[in-house]
C-alpha cells in the first residue's frame, strides 16, 4: 500500500471519528437541553426558595438593622452625650453596615441548600463551595452561547 492512500484513509479516518464525536455531543446537548428547559419549566420548589429567604433575611437582615442604627447612634453621642466624634465614622460604619447587608443578600442565596432534601448548616460553607460553580458554569456557558452540557448536583431521579 502507498503511503498516499495510508495516509487518506488515515485522514479519513480522523474526519469520521471527528464527525461520530460531534454527533454525540449533540444528542448529548440535545438531551441535557430537553432536562434542562423541563427543570426550568418547574422553577426552584417552595421548600428552596423558604430556605433561601430565611438566609437572606439573617445574613442581610441583621447587617441592615445595624446600619439604620448608626444614623441614631452617631446622633446619640455627638448631640446628647456631647462626645467628640468625627464625622468620617459615621461615614465608614454605615457604609460597612449597608455594603455587608447587600453582599448578605447574594451570600444568603448562594449559600443555601438548592436539594430540597438537605437543611444545609447554618454558615453554608460548604453549600456556597456548591452553589458558586454551578452559578459560575451558567453565567459563562450563557456569555458563550452555550449551555453547560452537566451539572454535578442534577440527578435522574424525579424530587
Amino acid at each position: 500500500m502507498c503511503v498516499r492512500h495510508r495516509l487518506t484513509k488515515m485522514i479519513v479516518s480522523r474526519a469520521a471519528q471527528a464527525d461520530i464525536r460531534q454527533r454525540e455531543e449533540s444528542t448529548k446537548r440535545a438531551a441535557f437541553d430537553t432536562k434542562y428547559k423541563a427543570r426550568q419549566r418547574e422553577g426552584l420548589p417552595q421548600v428552596v426558595t423558604d430556605r433561601m429567604l430565611k438566609r437572606v433575611g439573617i445574613f442581610c437582615g441583621t447587617p441592615l438593622v445595624l446600619g439604620f442604627m448608626t444614623g441614631p447612634a452617631f446622633y446619640y453621642a455627638k448631640v446628647i452625650a456631647k462626645l467628640e466624634v468625627p464625622s468620617w465614622v459615621f461615614f465608614v460604619s454605615s457604609t460597612a453596615t449597608f455594603g455587608a447587608a447587600v453582599v448578605g443578600i447574594s451570600y444568603g442565596v448562594l449559600s443555601a441548600s438548592w436539594d430540597p432534601r438537605m437543611e444545609g448548616s447554618f454558615w453554608g460553607g460548604s453549600e456556597f463551595k456548591q452553589n458558586v460553580p454551578i452559578v459560575v458554569s451558567t453565567i459563562m456557558g450563557k456569555a458563550r452561547g452555550e449551555v453547560p452540557i452537566e451539572w454535578d448536583d442534577e440527578t435522574d431521579e424525579d424530587i
